[in-house]
């Protein structure tokens, strides 16, 4: 055994406080960033989508934007899911997908709708979900013609 000599006795002290300190600042750095980690946002789709009210016809369509999933998609009117209503540029209702320059269209009793409104659900990789309004009309914006 070597006797401890001089000054050397203190270093080992020293040497375990500064552990400490290091394995204390780690530990609160990975508090940190799992408290203030933001997963990415989820991408919305970007459209435009114009509204037509012609004799008891609605007709929406798809200017330009991103392919939107029916799957994803909820169209509103007056407040009612009536998203299976619409029919597509063929005239069938078992559309899945809605391109850009599309048109999709639906018979409406009792006049024009006071409201329109286009919720898509945006999917989470990691789970979970989250509802955003594309698209949204009063009477004053839907088209007549």
């Amino acid at each position: 055994m070597n006797p401890v000599r001089g000054d050397d006795g203190g270093i080992a002290e020293t040497l375990g406080a500064l552990a400490l300190i290091a394995l204390l600042a780690l530990a609160a750095a990975v508090i940190i960033a799992a408290l203030l980690y933001q997963p990415w946002p989820l991408a919305v789709p970007a459209v435009r989508i114009d509204a037509e009210w012609s004799g008891h016809v609605l007709s929406l369509h798809h200017r330009g934007g991103d392919p939107l999933s029916r799957s994803q998609l909820a169209i509103l009117i007056d407040g009612t899911d009536r998203t299976a209503d619409f029919a597509d540029n063929s005239g069938s209702s078992t559309w899945t997908r809605w391109n850009a320059g599309e048109t999709r269209t639906m018979s409406v009793t009792g006049g024009i709708p006071r409201s329109v409104i286009l919720r898509y659900t945006l999917q989470a990789k990691a789970g979970g979900a989250e509802t955003v309004v594309i698209a949204a009309f009063d009477e004053s914006g839907i088209l007549r013609s």
